[in-house]
């Protein structure tokens, strides 16, 4: 007679999606929201850069636990008549202040998304000690100053609708913010934001579910619309965050953020099967 109970074994989800179909031209994100809104942007003549720039807008406030504006990225680009595409580098750097001294590793490995030497506390994963400098936005802004064609005003506006209106609060928002709650608990802001009365957000057994504001994103968001992306590095935004990363004890300074830079590279040729 077999063992019983037999060894657990993760779930299994067979998950089916239809073909997308459409003309001039296609958006793809894993939030069908953001799709959505790269895709007004080519319904009112955008380019694709247009929709690029405002599906990852649309991300920071629907994925929240991706890195949104406070991240670093990568883009590639290639209009019709190129030879070569272009890349688009606003890779990590880290503070210019930064102290190796202050991550001391334990001696171990990560056993984590990244298996890379473990250090004390995890401080190199979250914690005013775990960032660099965020330039994901400047490579927006640089994205859709070489290949955009419609107002930053205007490809802003679908993300600070959707900050406005706030984040979902259905079952996979309550999975991703349990599933780092004992993260989240640890710093007061991100306590307050995803774990109200301590708990994360649950939907309702019945109805539709409601949504959520994520801090001060949609103020942030709504200053950058207004002022310009620059102003998370040179403006007010920018005095925010150099000043909070300051009380916190983090590296990150007003002239890390100043000096925030994206920048277009050739791209990268690689052979395969004969072609390059």
């Amino acid at each position: 007679m077999p063992d019983f109970p037999a060894p657990h074994v993760t779930q299994n989800w067979q998950l089916r999606k239809p073909a997308a179909r459409g003309g001039g031209g296609m958006v793809v994100s894993q939030v069908k929201a953001a799709a959505e809104a790269g895709a007004l942007m080519l319904e009112a003549g955008g380019t694709a850069a247009d929709a690029a720039v405002a599906t990852a807008f649309a991300l920071a406030a629907l994925e929240p636990w991706n890195p949104g504006l406070g991240g670093i990225g990568f883009a590639q680009a290639m209009k019709p008549g190129m030879t070569q595409a272009e890349t688009f580098d606003f890779g990590p750097i880290s503070p210019a202040g930064l102290d190796p001294s202050a991550y001391p590793l334990t001696g171990g490995m990560k056993r984590d998304l990244f298996p890379w030497p473990e250090v004390e506390g995890d401080r190199n994963v979250h914690g005013p000690l775990s960032f660099v400098v965020p330039s994901a936005v400047a490579g927006y802004a640089l994205l859709h100053e070489t290949h955009g064609r419609l107002p930053i005003r205007d490809v802003l506006a679908p993300a600070v609708a959707l900050a406005r209106r706030g984040l979902p609060q259905d079952w996979y928002t309550t999975l991703k913010v349990a599933s780092s709650a004992a993260v989240l608990r640890l710093y007061p802001e991100s306590a307050r934001v995803y774990l109200p009365n301590g708990l994360p957000p649950v939907p309702p057994y019945q109805g539709s579910p409601g949504y959520f504001t994520l801090g001060n994103l949609p103020a942030t968001l709504e200053r950058l619309q207004q002022a310009g992306l620059r102003d998370l590095y040179e403006g007010e935004i920018a005095a925010q965050i150099a000043s909070d990363v300051k009380a916190i004890g983090g590296f990150l300074s007003a002239a890390d953020l100043a000096a925030c830079r994206a920048r277009i590279l050739p791209s990268v040729a690689v052979p395969w099967r004969g072609r390059s």
